[in-house]
């Protein structure tokens, strides 16, 4: 709504902002915000991890952590497409049909799309190692800043790689909160835009559908 509405005022100044009128365009459509979201916590830390992973492949810490970022980076694009296939397949409107059969609301066409589809049963269990994975991440980070565990040796390349070697640490910190922060923000957002479209599509005055 306030993207909206400096696009309207925007484009009264300036008629013929090409610009502004493909990002308008690309904002009324359904699960936008989403797929923003999914962009900015899931793309561009897929090649924030690989490019500090490939910079940092030789490395003395005692977890394979340029390792873990290579793989998360697979994971958030893994994330990324799935998202923006799911988008597209419940943000489709179905064709007018001239039979008596229902029409397929959003909340039937996400069921179908969440509960049948092939794709999103792989991505499930993607998600779920995507879960394994990002903890495993935050336990080696738990073991490099343990000064109390390891011989004299582990704890010397524990502490090069803390001060020469931030850039990977910070990587994988940053990889591990933008993981859950997006599960946590994108299913919340994600039912909510259900909600909206809903309420667009049938003229519901409430969310009665989401419960």
């Amino acid at each position: 709504f306030p993207f909206d509405l400096f696009v309207y005022f925007h484009l009264e100044k300036q008629e013929h902002s090409k610009m502004f009128r493909i990002c308008h365009e690309c904002n009324r459509r359904p699960f936008s915000c989403c797929a923003t979201l999914t962009f900015f916590f899931m793309f561009i830390p897929f090649l924030l991890c690989w490019q500090a992973a490939l910079a940092n492949m030789d490395n003395p810490c005692p977890k394979p952590l340029h390792t873990w970022l290579l793989i998360q980076g697979v994971v958030f694009m893994c994330n990324f497409v799935a998202a923006m296939y799911i988008f597209h397949r419940i943000g489709k409107k179905p064709k007018e049909s001239q039979s008596s059969e229902p029409r397929k609301t959003v909340y039937k066409r996400a069921w179908k799309t969440i509960g049948y589809d092939c794709w999103v049963c792989v991505y499930t269990i993607e998600l779920i190692f995507g879960m394994v994975w990002t903890s495993m991440g935050s336990a080696w980070l738990n073991a490099i800043y343990d000064d109390t565990t390891g011989t004299k040796e582990e704890l010397q390349d524990k502490e090069e790689c803390k001060e020469d070697y931030k850039l990977l640490i910070d990587m994988t910190w940053l990889g591990t909160v933008l993981f859950w922060l997006y599960l946590v923000v994108g299913i919340a957002l994600f039912i909510l835009t259900l909600c909206i479209m809903s309420w667009k599509e049938d003229g519901e005055t409430g969310c009665e559908g989401c419960l």
